[in-house]
């Protein structure tokens, strides 16, 4: 018999796409006839344990985020981890074995090492058809579709670097350590003030320095739209870095920075390397996204962070190349779902790891549902697609298809629901 479930949803974060998601999430779980809530932001484990029992939940499914160890144990729980950073593994700590743990990807490509005690598997995101007028064909057959996309290249996803400090600028290899900066204050705000008291003569050089020895050392680790970032191995040359300068304390204050640079700081070479790389080839692109006001450099291209759904579809469709990268080579993605469940023409750097599980080659064919470029041939990737029209509305439209079959969010809860209940 299958069981009704009273579930509570909990975001990574109060933003946009984690709160749509989880919304999603609700309206194919309350068509089963189960009773949902959601949050709009996270919660702190002493305020998850008592939400639920103030309100008898019995199921709950939270994104990047563990099982609180007190929580009853008739509560059903659903971590659902998007994310895995080098020190995330604490939060596999508490699960039981009724409990169901999922992953982007593979345990093995997010560095997982810790034995599951209960049920895990991958999860990938789903995609609605709402908000989505599917034209494009229509418009190629009426021979409209030159005018109406108007985009030839196109990248939507923020600037991670810019959430701290403009890392495109922050090269203090280029100058004396000693001169002054305009982070300087950020750095005495932001690191200094919090580790000053463990350790003895803390300069702002001396963190100017080590700071130029982490950046460099994660250029070195990882090569831009490679898709081969290794984070856990990157932390752990970032800590070992960090211990042979300062204390233990101060090692462990600064976590956020290990985080930084073994996972955002690889985003941010993507996405400064892609956005590059059209400066070379195109003048006609456009950068959508939080954080790319930062660079100048781009200024003219950048047409802000789009939260309405509709317009940022509009982007995909308007564009005659959608540009997506992942650092971990991931394709089974929000991103890439939403640019085919439009219709769009979506393009990748190589393959260089050649698996399939989690890449789109999962669930799609090169030349039928997408292409791959070669970020050093980009000219001839630009000769071969760009003024094929025909040929991008089709393999788009194959695409949406495919997605509309397989990787609905029915789908993705179907799924859940069948796991609960085994």
């Amino acid at each position: 018999m299958k069981h009704k479930y009273k579930f509570l949803l909990i975001p990574n974060a109060s933003n946009f796409y984690d709160i749509n998601q989880l919304a999603e999430i609700k309206s194919v779980l309350v068509d089963h006839n189960h009773t949902v809530d959601f949050l709009d932001k996270e919660i702190s484990d002493v305020s998850l344990i008592n939400l639920v029992e103030k309100n008898s939940y019995n199921c709950v499914l939270r994104v990047n985020k563990g099982r609180p160890e007190e929580l009853k144990k008739n509560v059903r729980f659903i971590s659902w981890f998007q994310d895995f950073y080098y020190n995330s593994e604490k939060e596999l700590n508490n699960f039981l074995q009724n409990d169901l743990v999922y992953f982007y990807t593979t345990p093995e490509i997010f560095g997982v090492d810790k034995k599951l005690n209960c049920f895990s598997s991958i999860l990938y995101p789903g995609i609605s058809e709402k908000n989505v007028e599917p034209n494009l064909p229509e418009l190629n057959k009426k021979n409209q579709i030159e005018s109406y996309q108007n985009i030839d290249f196109s990248i939507c996803g923020f600037m991670p670097a810019s959430h701290n400090v403009n890392f495109n600028q922050f090269y203090f290899r280029n100058f004396n350590t000693d001169n002054k900066s305009t982070f300087d204050g950020y750095l005495k705000t932001n690191l200094i003030n919090f580790i000053e008291k463990y350790e003895e003569n803390l300069s702002l050089e001396k963190v100017k320095k080590i700071l130029i020895y982490l950046q460099s050392l994660t250029e070195i680790l990882y090569e831009p739209l490679s898709g081969n970032l290794d984070t856990k191995f990157i932390s752990k040359k970032i800590e070992e870095k960090l211990s042979r300068e300062l204390s233990k304390q101060s090692v462990e204050i600064l976590s956020p920075v290990i985080r930084y640079f073994s996972t955002e700081y690889p985003r941010f070479q993507d996405r400064i390397e892609l956005a590059r790389l059209l400066t070379k080839h195109s003048s006609n692109f456009t950068l959508v996204g939080k954080g790319w006001d930062v660079y100048d450099e781009f200024s003219e291209f950048y047409k802000g962070e789009i939260q309405n759904q509709m317009l940022l579809y509009g982007i995909y469709k308007k564009s005659k190349i959608n540009l997506y990268n992942n650092t971990h080579g991931l394709g089974m993605h929000n991103k890439v779902f939403e640019i085919m469940i439009n219709g769009g023409f979506i393009a990748l750097p190589s393959n260089k790891s050649k698996r399939k599980i989690s890449s789109i080659e999962e669930d799609f064919e090169e030349n039928t549902h997408f292409v791959y470029f070669d970020p050093l041939n980009f000219d001839d990737f630009i000769n071969e697609w760009l003024f094929k029209t025909n040929e991008r509305i089709i393999i788009g439209n194959n695409a949406r298809q495919k997605v509309l079959k397989n990787h609905s969010w029915k789908n993705r809860v179907e799924k859940i629901l069948n796991d609960l209940n085994k």
